[in-house]
């Protein structure tokens, strides 16, 4: 297991597991997080899956046993399922991307706001696929706490996620929400790669770049995803040009355009 944690600056922490395992102390990195690796015992893992396939933390300032500080969760998938790897901003939440100022109000200024309908869906999902979510956005870590409680909070399913790294120094906090398409590959292919004999499908919308970063997916990965689902935010229909071009070579029969969640009963168009 590998983690990363954020940490007050200079604080060498201790990570304690839900089995009564503890990780080594590390100390907090330059852009305020604890990084390291852990290495889980089948005996411990065994215990684990026993409770809803989540592993529970604790981060406590160091030395162990010290002040609790902060807990957690990391969901543990297995070798072969379905996978579902949905987008956040204008997919599953209310954000206007197209529109800076709306989505400056809308991520700071706001309550969160789900997209109607679409909780229900993942929640079928869920329950009747089995389905394992991973909610990926070019938003920086430092959203993760209101967005795992707007996720909780609106019915969406749990899930892992993965969330841009962001300092302020390392240029515009604006272009940093606003440019995924580098950054979301990274994030999903080793998700691909890590689990190969699994299925997945993808969802976002098109206010970004997502059915270009999912249709290059789809061509690298053929064999593993299974379907490719895109919020149409911008008025564009199927046939229009960049779609025929964002879904090159790719199998009609797996990627489809939808305006209501209840066009997606089903994981797989």
């Amino acid at each position: 297991m590998v983690f990363a944690l954020p940490a007050r600056l200079g604080r060498r922490v201790n990570l304690r597991l839900a089995c009564d395992r503890a990780a080594p102390h590390h100390r907090q990195s330059r852009d305020g997080q604890v990084r390291g690796r852990l290495t889980i015992q089948d005996s411990d893992l065994a215990q684990l899956r026993f409770t809803n396939q989540v592993l529970r933390y604790a981060l406590a300032k160091s030395p162990a046993g010290g002040t609790l500080s902060s807990t957690g969760e990391v969901h543990l998938v297995s070798e072969i399922g379905l996978s579902v790897i949905s987008d956040i901003d204008d997919t599953i939440k209310i954000s206007q991307v197209l529109d800076r100022g709306q989505l400056l109000r809308n991520t700071f200024c706001r309550p969160f706001q789900p997209v109607p309908g679409m909780a229900a869906v993942y929640e079928a999902w869920a329950r009747t696929n089995a389905a394992a979510f991973h909610y990926v956005s070019a938003s920086p870590w430092q959203l993760y706490r209101p967005l795992a409680e707007f996720v909780r909070d609106h019915g969406f399913p749990a899930g892992t996620f993965h969330l841009r790294d962001f300092r302020i120094r390392d240029g515009s906090f604006l272009a940093a929400l606003l440019s995924p398409e580098h950054y979301k590959p990274g994030v999903i292919r080793p998700l691909l790669e890590r689990f190969p004999q699994r299925r997945f499908v993808l969802v976002g919308d098109s206010g970004e770049k997502d059915p270009e970063i999912y249709g290059a997916l789809a061509r690298q990965f053929p064999d593993q995803i299974a379907g490719i689902w895109i919020r149409d935010v911008t008025g564009e229909t199927p046939a229009a040009p960049r779609y025929q071009q964002a879904f090159t070579n790719v199998p009609p029969t797996r990627w489809r355009v939808f305006k209501e969640p209840t066009e997606i009963t089903r994981p797989t168009p």
